[in-house]
């Protein structure tokens, strides 16, 4: 069967789910505390804007025709998930360099901006739309595939949820990497690696119950469903999911945050900071998230069942 949205779209999915979840984190710490996270806070500004527009850049260049993509963004409509999508994608781009610009512009503000930013109504306007727009280009991905009913493994209202889920996850690691790798002080890396490592320790178990139901919910489906399933399970995508999805993307970071978290909250130890162990547990959660949407993708266009619509 052809293969119509291939692991580009996964990747435009994956980037998408990291600025999102990136923008959403960041603006939380900063709502809860936002001098005790800072660092956090910062770093979820700088990646916010950026992997989602890797991945549009990516998603344009392999259209049939790329040329054409602006008219995506001068027409609205609102029955079209597409349309929706394009303009959330665009409002939310805006709207995270806007929450960035303060961190750029300290100590310099060519563009005579920050202070119209920082102005208290304007930068409650930015967080309140950013928070907004970031749950919104999480879960859309998701909804933008459950929307197309005829594809039996895509024909689940858990997506969203899944893909939200994982998006924050995989935003926790990429902001983690960046404090190791921007060389935090030792104190804040310490206070904000914990609140994020308790973070992502529930996001982990909601993500496996989520995984668990979405995969289950196909047992008392269509045998279309019952098909994908296998086709992910036991089928050509089995090494993806199991090793991928799970190990990888659930299992390893997992036993990472229990094992870093419990010596600290049964004994009030400080956490091991050794950067490889992190940066290796990072990279795995990483790989795990794009897997999940890679095996996503295809398992839907697998199936016999229907049509694919072209991107």
């Amino acid at each position: 069967m052809e293969i119509q949205w291939n692991y580009i779209i996964a990747f435009y999915l994956f980037a998408a789910g990291i600025s999102g979840g990136a923008l959403l984190l960041s603006i939380v710490a900063g709502v809860i505390d936002a001098q005790r996270y800072r660092a956090l806070v910062k770093v979820g500004a700088y990646v916010a804007p950026f992997p989602i527009s890797v991945g549009i850049l990516a998603l344009v260049f392999d259209l049939e025709r790329p040329w054409l993509c602006w008219r995506l963004f001068v027409t609205f409509e609102g029955t079209s998930v597409m349309s929706i999508g394009a303009w959330l994608i665009l409002s939310f781009t805006i709207v995270s360099t806007l929450y960035l610009y303060p961190w750029l512009s300290e100590g310099r503000d060519p563009l005579r901006l920050r202070g119209f930013i920082t102005h208290s109504p304007v930068r409650r306007f930015i967080r309140c739309s950013g928070f907004v727009l970031s749950l919104g280009v999480a879960t859309y991905t998701g909804v933008l595939i459950c929307t197309l009913v005829a594809r039996p493994f895509w024909n689940s209202p858990m997506i969203p949820v899944v893909f939200l889920f994982s998006a924050v996850i995989d935003a926790i690691a990429v902001i983690t990497l960046g404090l190791y790798l921007g060389r935090t002080p030792e104190d804040d890396l310490r206070v904000n690696t914990f609140f994020m490592q308790r973070v992502e320790l529930v996001l982990l178990f909601l993500l496996t119950i989520g995984v668990v139901f979405f995969l289950v919910g196909f047992y008392a489906s269509t045998s279309g469903a019952a098909a994908a399933l296998n086709i992910v399970t036991h089928g050509q995508l089995r090494y993806h999911f199991w090793f991928g999805v799970v190990i990888l993307g659930i299992v390893i970071p997992l036993v990472h945050v229990v094992r870093r978290l419990l010596p600290h909250l049964l004994g009030h130890k400080d956490m091991e900071h050794a950067l490889w162990s992190v940066a290796a547990v990072e990279l795995c959660v990483l790989v795990g998230g794009y897997m999940l949407r890679y095996v996503v993708i295809y398992a839907g266009q697998l199936t016999e069942t229907g049509f694919i619509v072209g991107f």
